[in-house]
């Protein structure tokens, strides 16, 4: 390191308050969203501080005012791209809103404590959860922080301080049965991961009540995971060692997540079966690549951006009210039939 840049690091806001020839306090004001000082004034007090190299140390001044400007989001699975579109708008809208991200991504099912324990030492402003089911324990926890706590597509709670945004699963599990049963599939193959999501669990369950009352036979496979990999694997095997459809177009699946039923949908197309003549299939999100001209999926959308729109409308509630009462939001998906179906 240079001796210029260890002058930079040096720089304090006694520094930029001589050098600006203003008090401490009028850059404190000038670093404030809400500080009380003249657009002039701050606009000199920040080309002061950038020509000398001076920066907040946020997560001091946050410290400093018992809540910082951070907002921690845990998340699983990136490599899921309606999970990623989801984490980015989230991240994107937090910043919007003059707050700063915290992103921290944990292995599927691994628990949040720890993780919890950490953004509480940074004095957040509130916590974001799309992944893992948090026990009572952590709920109390941010609670007695009195930090905001805001579940997305997790099992819907009574705990006090805990707001819940989920995708209308029932109705898009309803859509789908209801686009298969309108073009005269009779007999529907659910293809699920074996540690299913609730709201994978959710889309399924409402599919099956809805085929019941349409008299469509549900018949379902299980698949070691929630991947690409995994469908493509499971419905190879199923096509080629367990009794295959009829190539009557009678048959249809449903994958509860997109980047698995592309998977079952090459697997279709490598053993011969040519989707929608033969055997129809859907997915559920909508990722981009559902649209891409080789897939072509049909689907049920879910828009990542309208569920980070809701969940930082009750983010910026729950700071505003921290005794409000919990509310729970489902958000509504559409269809997108294209060509698989």
């Amino acid at each position: 390191m240079s001796a210029g840049d260890r002058r930079k690091q040096a720089v304090t806001s006694h520094d930029v308050a001589r050098a600006a020839g203003v008090s401490r306090a009028s850059v404190s004001r000038a670093f404030a969203a809400d500080g009380n000082i003249s657009p002039k004034l701050r606009s000199h007090v920040l080309q002061v501080a950038q020509d000398i190299g001076y920066s907040v140390n946020q997560i001091a001044r946050g410290l400093n005012r018992q809540r910082s400007d951070l907002v921690g989001i845990i998340a699983s699975r990136l490599d899921n791209p309606h999970r990623s579109a989801q984490v980015e708008a989230l991240t994107k809208g937090v910043v919007a809103q003059g707050l700063r991200p915290l992103l921290f991504c944990i292995e599927r099912n691994e628990p949040v404590d720890r993780i919890l324990g950490l953004l509480l030492d940074y004095q957040v402003s509130g916590v974001i959860i799309t992944s893992g089911s948090p026990d009572e324990t952590i709920v109390e926890r941010c609670a007695a922080h009195e930090v905001p706590l805001i579940l997305v597509d997790r099992p819907n709670t009574d705990w006090e301080r805990v707001d819940h945004v989920t995708g209308d699963n029932v109705a898009g599990g309803r859509m789908v049965a209801q686009a298969l049963q309108e073009k005269g599939r009779s007999h529907i193959v659910v293809v699920r991961p074996r540690r299913i999501t609730h709201a994978m669990s959710e889309r399924v369950d409402s599919l099956v009540t809805t085929c019941g009352e349409f008299d469509i036979a549900v018949e379902t496979i299980l698949m070691d995971g929630s991947d690409y990999d995994a469908a493509l694997q499971c419905v190879s095997h199923w096509l080629t060692t367990q009794n295959a459809p009829v190539r009557d177009g009678s048959t249809a699946l449903f994958v509860p997540n997109d980047i698995s039923a592309l998977g079952a949908l090459d697997a279709l197309r490598v053993t011969g079966l040519a989707v929608p003549q033969d055997i129809g299939l859907m997915g559920y999100d909508d990722i981009a690549q559902a649209a891409w001209v080789g897939a072509s999926l049909s689907t049920v959308r879910q828009d990542p951006e309208t569920i980070a729109a809701e969940v930082l409308t009750l983010l910026a509630r729950r700071i505003e009210t921290p005794d409000g009462p919990p509310t729970t939001i489902r958000i509504p998906v559409t269809l997108k039939l294209r060509s698989t179906h």
